[in-house]
């Protein structure tokens, strides 16, 4: 086999696995959109492979969210009243050069991140507060309107007559 054929067929392999992962990516969104409607983003992972974690403190929400080889300059951090939005790109570039060196394993994920939550109460988006440090971005959000949990109350069953 040729150079050239060989160079053919790399590409069209490529651009194969390009298109699977995107039909992958749009069956994950279709799905969390039209048959998981209660999709909790806390237990999934995105299209880069990005996983989060989300924490309700009472008067404010924590998230943080892996973006391994994103910088803060590559990273794009916007909150609305009830969402909050991440994007960044993790296309990292590689130390060696790539058309000298035949590629033996690839286990990193590269390519966009974007990740929208959602948050069930308002939150103060002038007050988020957003760190990158080793990988990880960490958001502080104040709630708008905590909710505060009420007095307990015993309530007496009555059983009515048989």
């Amino acid at each position: 086999m040729d150079q050239s054929m060989r160079s053919g067929m790399e590409q069209a392999a490529k651009e194969m696995r390009s298109k699977f992962e995107d039909l992958n990516r749009n069956m994950e969104k279709f799905r969390r959109t039209y048959i998981d409607p209660w999709f909790h983003p806390e237990s999934e992972e995105n299209e880069a492979g990005t996983r989060v974690s989300i924490c309700d403190y009472g008067d404010q929400y924590y998230v943080g969210i892996e973006v391994p080889g994103v910088d803060g300059n590559g990273l794009r951090v916007e909150a609305t009243n009830y969402e909050l939005t991440v994007e960044g790109d993790t296309d990292e570039k590689w130390e060696m050069n790539a058309s000298k060196a035949k590629v033996l394993v690839n286990e990193r994920t590269t390519g966009k991140i974007s990740r929208k939550l959602t948050f069930s109460e308002e939150i103060k988006p002038e007050e988020a507060k957003a760190t990158l440090k080793n990988g990880v971005l960490s958001v502080t959000i104040p709630k708008k309107n905590p909710k505060t949990e009420g007095k307990a109350v015993s309530v007496k069953v009555e059983t009515p007559l048989a």
